[in-house]
């Protein structure tokens, strides 16, 4: 009888399952680059690339390291960011949505190596000319005190580019009115994992109607008790089933495309 194999062996053998149109940082392996100045920088070697995206489908602890390396090799953070860590992350993303075999410990250590990849780039990646990203608030309503799922989409958004404002566990209606009042987030994200707290979420757009901010914030809810249907009766503007459809979702709500959209394929940004 042949052995079981794990989770991450099953992970690991499917990542060379992808839709070819994800290759397409394979068919790149040399191009020009451009420095902080916008100046050509050469060409130079990105066969990096694919290993950094494939160290983030597995949840690969040397992701931030080889991000480092790529950084001091001259490579600009934005074209790291683009063509190996957001391909890795959006097939992550779209595996948990259409492959029952994905199971969320994965999902989760590849979003939290995504996210200190982030960390290495993001010292590089700040541009003081440049707007200001759409801000999206999360929080786990009150009486709850569940934040994996929520942590999830908090990686998620960043790595597409939002600013994220975790507000954490256990927010109650007037923090969240508070919140928006202040910061004045394009989206606000609620989050209930226990089918006691579901009351919370349309506790929570009362508050924003009862101050005349509901019109002012868009409002995406999820969790496992959470249903279309529930989002619909409490007036919320979208529901999210998992962590990778509450990013699409705030991408729809921000005006902006979701994956694929810039490449042709799930996973793939394309070769602009």
């Amino acid at each position: 009888m042949a052995a079981r194999r794990g989770p991450v062996a099953r992970r690991r053998s499917v990542a060379f399952a992808e839709p070819a149109a994800t290759g397409a940082c394979r068919r790149r392996v040399r191009r020009a680059t451009l420095g902080s100045d916008g100046q050509g920088c050469g060409i130079v070697d990105t066969s990096g690339y694919d290993e950094l995206k494939q160290a983030v489908i597995d949840g690969d602890g040397s992701a931030a390291e080889l991000t480092g390396r790529l950084l001091a090799e001259g490579h600009a953070a934005r074209q790291i960011l683009d063509d190996a860590l957001l391909p890795g992350m959006d097939l992550v993303s779209w595996r948990m949505r259409t492959d029952a075999s994905c199971f969320l410990p994965e999902v989760l250590l590849s979003a939290r190596t995504m996210q200190a990849c982030l960390d290495v780039l993001k010292p590089h990646l700040i541009d003081p000319a440049a707007d200001t990203l759409a801000t999206v608030a999360l929080g786990t309503v009150q009486g709850d005190v569940h934040d994996i799922g929520k942590n999830i989409v908090a990686i998620m958004l960043r790595a597409a580019g939002f600013n994220v404002l975790n507000l954490g566990v256990d927010i109650s209606p007037a923090q969240f009115v508070a919140v928006v009042q202040e910061h004045e987030p394009v989206i606000l994200g609620l989050s209930a994992l226990l089918s006691s707290t579901l009351r919370r979420l349309a506790e929570t757009i009362e508050a924003l109607e009862d101050v005349g901010l509901r019109d002012r914030v868009k409002v995406v809810c999820g969790g496992a008790p959470v249903t279309g249907a529930f989002c619909d009766e409490i007036g919320a503007d979208a529901y999210a089933a998992d962590a990778g459809m509450g990013v699409e979702k705030c991408k729809e709500l921000a005006g902006t495309a979701w994956l694929g959209a810039r490449g042709d394929g799930p996973g793939s940004r394309g070769d602009s």
